[in-house]
């Protein structure tokens, strides 16, 4: 199917930049089992895959080239009707614009992130999108928006139990 070659076509390109940003081939073995194995299906698979490349990217100094993945991601998780990755990608790309100096941009996106996290009632992210938007707008000087955020952040971690985040907020 056109479904089939575009994800092939999408892992060949990724691998590639896999391959450019990591060099040893074993590593990319291993993605295209994680990818040929997912659950979600191909389409869904090739989002994640691209969204942890976008990742490698960024930690590579590769800004630019961790958008445009992050980007790709997040149109196919649209296009496929995955709200979670939706909002994960949204979340990670909030902040590639947050580190390139784009703190409307950033903001608007870990707005939009949060706002899927409260839909899909995942308290995990609403909690790190909070806490995101907190480290946003202490960044910008709001020192009262992001006490509320962080507030609200820690609130969620204490609620989950989860101790890292709430050591984090």
């Amino acid at each position: 199917t056109s479904e089939e070659r575009e994800w092939g076509m999408g892992c060949t390109a990724s691998l590639a930049v896999f391959a450019e940003l990591t060099g040893p081939f074993h590593i990319v073995e291993q993605l295209v089992a994680r990818v040929e194995g997912s659950e979600g299906g191909e389409s869904r698979g090739m989002a994640w895959a691209l969204g942890r490349l976008a990742h490698l990217a960024a930690l590579s100094g590769r800004g630019a080239l961790s958008s445009r993945l992050y980007e790709q991601a997040l149109r196919i998780s649209r296009r496929t009707g995955d709200s979670s990755g939706e909002g994960f990608w949204l979340g990670n790309l909030a902040g590639r614009f947050h580190s390139d100096g784009d703190p409307e941009g950033a903001r608007e996106l870990y707005t939009e992130a949060l706002e899927i996290a409260r839909q899909l009632g995942d308290s995990r992210f609403e909690g790190i999108w909070m806490g995101r938007l907190g480290s946003l707008e202490r960044a910008q000087g709001n020192a009262t928006e992001s006490k509320r955020l962080y507030e609200g952040a820690l609130a969620i971690a204490r609620q989950l139990g989860d101790l890292r985040a709430e050591g984090r907020w």
